[in-house]
């Protein structure tokens, strides 16, 4: 990535509006630069789709999973494979969820896995978001982070494992478990 200059939300918002970025344009915002997102393989939707039936069986009410939601955030839009976003979905008709509504994200990565392992970890721990998981698509095995604490550039979570098969990964909203899910069942 070589940095052209930082943008706001609001700007990266007005691009949208402008049609200056669309769809078409496989960009992300964050932490105020505008970075292409990788190319996904087909072992990576995979996994992806795997696991979310995996969550989606075990979303209590008042909660769903969305499919590569754009999550608001002080200068960062991160948009990973997979959250668990407080809803109805009809919350979000004319926004996208913040930190505080999201329980629990997911990339399903393998080759940008460094970059899960930084940067994106790092926005996602800065913003409080409670339980972020990496997909180790190459390794098979699932990387769990937890208890975010520090802002900005010290930001990181305090505890993370790893998952592999034979092991289960705790699906946990606020204070309640929701459900183990089977590491099989996000693996091929």
């Amino acid at each position: 990535m070589i940095p052209v200059g930082r943008i706001s939300i609001d700007q990266y918002h007005e691009m949208v509006r402008n049609g200056i970025l669309t769809t078409d344009d496989r960009v992300e915002l964050l932490d105020g630069q505008l970075v292409a997102k990788p190319r996904r393989t087909p072992k990576s939707r995979f996994m992806s789709r795997l696991t979310d039936d995996a969550l989606t069986a075990c979303a209590p009410e008042g909660w769903f999973v969305w499919r590569h939601p754009s999550i608001t955030l002080a200068d960062s839009e991160p948009e990973p494979d997979l959250a668990i976003v407080r809803g109805p979905v009809t919350d979000y008709v004319h926004r996208h969820p913040g930190a505080s509504e999201v329980a629990l994200v997911v990339e399903a990565s393998d080759l940008a896995i460094n970059f899960a392992r930084t940067l994106k970890k790092q926005i996602f721990a800065a913003a409080g978001i409670p339980i972020y998981w990496i997909l180790n698509v190459v390794d098979e095995q699932l990387e769990v982070f937890e208890n975010p604490s520090g802002n900005a550039e010290t930001a990181e979570y305090r505890a993370s494992r790893i998952l592999k098969r034979g092991e289960r990964a705790t699906v946990q909203i606020g204070d309640a478990i929701v459900g183990p899910i089977p590491i099989e069942a996000m693996l091929p």
